[in-house]
């Protein structure tokens, strides 16, 4: 199936909604600032990213993650968006608080990014990520080993779904509708472990 980038990426600045600042929604942040620097020095109007959490940094958070022990205590994405608004001379948004169906909205159409550490926190977001025209980035990890999900939350125009009919890998939204069967799967089983949901997507 063939996929176009929507004219707007490649002209305007893509907003994307980062959700989750933990280990490895930090380090996602680091790298989307750099990933934008690189991006403005070709000519692209870059990437304006807004950063949601409403967890606080503590002590367990220091060297495995972004923070420092001056960080204990303050919003994970506040610290990590002023540091680097500054570092960089951005203008990103921190949303200290756990991102919602209306937080979504607002962001606009552009590229979701979770990084949350659950199934249960999967299953609430994929409804919302669902009725967006967002793509999405879905990213979770195991003690040694981790997945990457990536594709497109909205549903298929009529021409896909005609081209897409009876086969079950090549519908655009693949990747989403597979995640959301998944998670409710997990979140459902206490005795299974949240990050079961990676393991158990793949293509077959």
């Amino acid at each position: 199936m063939t996929h176009f980038t929507p004219a707007h990426f490649l002209d305007r600045r893509v907003n994307v909604a980062l959700i989750g600042c933990g280990g490895n929604g930090s380090q996602m942040l680091t790298g989307l600032a750099r990933l934008n620097h690189a991006l403005t020095a070709l000519g692209h109007p870059g990437l304006h990213v807004t950063a949601f959490d409403g967890d606080t940094v503590s002590d367990a958070n220091i060297g495995r993650k972004m923070f420092s022990p001056a960080d204990v205590g303050q919003y994970k994405s506040a610290v990590l968006v002023h540091r680097l608004n500054a570092f960089f001379g951005l203008d990103w948004h921190a949303r200290p608080k756990h991102a919602g169906a209306d937080e979504l909205v607002h962001v606009g159409p552009g590229i979701a990014i979770v990084c949350v550490d659950s199934a249960a926190a999967r299953a609430k977001l994929a409804k919302t990520l669902q009725s967006t025209a967002a793509y999405v980035m879905d990213l979770g990890n195991r003690a040694s080993d981790g997945q990457v999900i990536f594709g497109q939350a909205g549903r298929p125009n009529a021409k896909a779904a005609h081209r897409c009919a009876g086969r079950t890998t090549c519908c655009r939204n693949w990747s989403i509708r597979r995640y959301r069967k998944t998670t409710r799967r997990v979140a459902a089983s206490p005795k299974r472990s949240n990050d079961r949901s990676f393991s158990s997507i793949r293509r077959s």
